[in-house]
């Protein structure tokens, strides 16, 4: 399996075979009450393509700092992390694009566009507010 998407999912409580789906390159939660905490993809190295978009609270980016292949990662409408801290993001390799929400909590805010055309090419996309 190397595409998912779980869309509208409100019963699942338990995201942790995610974790073990050695293959996955795109992943699409959306429409989840809180997905919590993102400990489950900590391990998911393959993965280029990340969204959580009306996802409620995320306590955390920092599981995500060993997704060395993530090339963009979008957590729009509703979703929120909680601490606010957005500076992993900031140190990602391959980062090409990014989409969030801004909220007066995080850290950094959005300086670059969301744009397909910029997949392939890493950038600087925050900044300290």
């Amino acid at each position: 399996l190397e595409t998912l998407a779980l869309l509208n999912c409100r019963k699942i409580n338990d995201f942790a075979a995610i974790g073990s789906l050695e293959r996955i390159t795109r992943l699409r939660i959306s429409g989840y009450k809180d997905v919590g905490d993102l400990t489950f993809l900590r391990n998911r190295h393959t993965l280029k393509v990340l969204e959580l978009s009306d996802c409620g609270c995320v306590k955390s980016l920092t599981p995500l700092a060993r997704l060395i292949n993530l090339q963009a990662f979008a957590f729009p409408g509703t979703t929120n992390v909680v601490d606010g801290k957005l500076a992993v993001l900031a140190e990602m390799p391959k980062l090409a694009m990014l989409m969030f929400q801004d909220r007066p909590h995080y850290t950094h805010r959005l300086i670059k566009k969301w744009n397909w055309d910029d997949f392939d090419s890493p950038d600087v996309l925050l900044r300290m507010k």
